[in-house]
């Protein structure tokens, strides 16, 4: 499937389940969460598959790159789906989660979305604990 087509029913199916989302740099991007925790998501449509991405809201500054990343190493090795990195901005160090979602054919692709968005959510949520004591210290 082309780029076109996964984002047509990507858009399609943000509108079928009732979520709000932007246009961002070639991004949907919306805020997700379960409870009161709350993170931005983006999703980048690809040829036959989806990318999906969720950063913990916390950003930590620069000086704390080498400690982060061996504890996001730590969590890689542990994680079922996806796996987290640091994205370098402005204000600071922002911890993404990414997991990618191939789409077999057009019949799943709905199912493909609906997991995509369950999967990351899922990953981003367990992981919360660490991520907080992690930023903390």
């Amino acid at each position: 499937m082309t780029y076109d087509i996964v984002e047509g029913y990507l858009e399609t199916a943000m509108h079928r389940f009732g979520f709000s989302y932007a246009w961002e740099s070639g991004f949907m991007v919306l805020t997700a969460g379960i409870g009161s925790r709350r993170w931005k998501m983006a999703i980048k449509c690809m040829e036959n598959r989806f990318v999906f991405y969720a950063a913990y809201p916390l950003q930590l500054p620069h000086e704390n790159r080498a400690r982060m990343l061996e504890h996001l190493n730590t969590m890689n090795a542990q994680s079922g789906f996806g796996a987290y990195f640091l994205l370098d901005t402005e204000q600071g160090l922002m911890i993404v989660c990414r997991c990618d979602v191939l789409i077999p054919d057009e019949y799943s692709i709905f199912e493909c979305i609906e997991s995509g968005l369950k999967f990351i959510s899922a990953e981003l949520y367990s992981k919360w604990g660490a991520l907080q004591l992690t930023a903390d210290s």
